[in-house]
């Protein structure tokens, strides 16, 4: 399930460097959700502390890292940018 997140990162990185709607991603107050599927599937599947699970939670860290340096590439590190995280 842990492939669900990770086409998550790859849309989301071909949406942002390969776009048209420049003009609206640089207009304030914007906002991106990112719905990570995979790690809750796994929990439900597998339960906490299975191994598809703890795999998945390093998948999820990853992606997280390189989603955060991609769009703080992408702004120029313009410090403009709040990240908030939920689970349930």
């Amino acid at each position: 399930a842990h492939e669900l997140d990770l086409w998550v990162e790859r849309q989301f990185r071909n949406f942002l460097l390969n776009n048209t709607l420049k003009k609206e991603l640089n207009e304030e107050k914007i906002m991106f959700f990112f719905h990570l599927l995979g790690i809750d599937t796994n929990g439900h599947s597998h339960k906490p502390w299975s191994e598809a699970y703890l795999k998945n939670i390093q998948i999820v860290d990853g992606i997280i890292q390189r989603l955060e340096t991609l769009i703080e590439n992408y702004y120029q590190h313009d410090q403009q940018t709040t990240y908030v995280f939920t689970s349930d």
